[in-house]
């Protein structure tokens, strides 16, 4: 039988995990718009001065992809939010195209 091994301390003072998984799907966004999907490393995300370690990006989202979809996700999430908004006050959203999602334009290329 498999068991998923689960960290079991917390997390340092000062550190939300939270805050920490966004910071690092921002600037894997970023690294993937600006190189690609195959270009990015693990190594590439971490110098961007998170201070995070390479088993912190694999706890947050396993494999490379995982991030990838994860980055889709919530770019494609702040974009259906910013069309509920603009529906809400009654002004219209145009779709700015690929950069709409980020590094999901850029990987595909």
């Amino acid at each position: 039988m498999a068991t998923t091994w689960q960290a079991s301390r917390p997390s340092p003072p000062g550190v939300d995990g939270d805050d920490t998984r966004r910071k690092i799907l921002e600037v894997a966004r970023s690294c993937f718009a600006a190189y690609g999907y195959t270009a990015t490393t693990n190594r590439m995300i971490r110098g961007w001065g998170l201070g995070v370690t390479s088993a912190s990006l694999y706890h947050y989202f396993g494999q490379k992809h995982e991030l990838m979809l994860a980055v889709h996700q919530a770019s494609y999430t702040r974009y259906l939010e910013q069309l509920r908004e603009g529906r809400r006050v009654g002004r219209r959203v145009r779709w700015p195209g690929p950069e709409a999602l980020g590094a999901s334009a850029a990987a595909a290329r």
